[in-house]
């Protein structure tokens, strides 16, 4: 890859990191909302520690993309940025993923369906601002598109479709 290519992905990423962190506010809101059907789902005690687990981790992805704003970012450096970033992202990905397996509760159909929806509605927010980095939208994508169709087919099977 010319040096030229090199510059234009470090300036898309640092355009990405940028997003990311105005969104931080809206992820903080979500992940409290989030908590607040959690509660309604399983005990206080889960929904309690899934927010510390999301606080912690969006105040990860703060502290990295602050350090990537502070320094500036070379060519040369851009793979490594990019799989924190990626790896960041992964973390903030199975945190909202998984509630489909440990916050699932059978005797609650409706309050499923809002958990499955919760996670599809990530999809086209993760898409606003991660589809200028293309190995970030993946990693995105991947496991909130495993969960809501995880999700769906639990619901269905719930509900007596075939």
């Amino acid at each position: 890859m010319d040096a030229r290519c090199q510059v234009i992905e470090t300036e898309l990423l640092r355009m990405y990191v940028e997003a990311r962190r105005r969104n931080i506010p809206l992820q903080i809101f979500l992940v409290f909302s989030i908590a607040g059907i959690l509660v309604y789902l399983q005990p206080v005690w889960e929904a309690v520690l899934w927010v510390s687990a999301g606080l912690f981790i969006t105040a990860t992805g703060h502290a990295l993309y602050a350090r990537f704003l502070l320094n500036p970012c070379r060519p040369e450096h851009y793979r490594g940025w990019l799989a924190a970033i990626i790896a960041q992202r992964i973390c903030i990905g199975l945190m909202l993923s998984t509630m489909v397996l440990w916050a699932w509760n059978p005797e609650i159909p409706a309050g499923n369906l809002i958990l499955v929806l919760l996670i599809a509605i990530q999809i086209p927010l993760y898409a606003m601002s991660g589809g200028i980095v293309l190995p970030i939208f993946y990693s995105e994508q991947l496991f909130a598109a495993c969960a809501v169709a995880y999700g769906a087919w639990l619901l269905t099977d719930q509900w007596g479709h075939p």
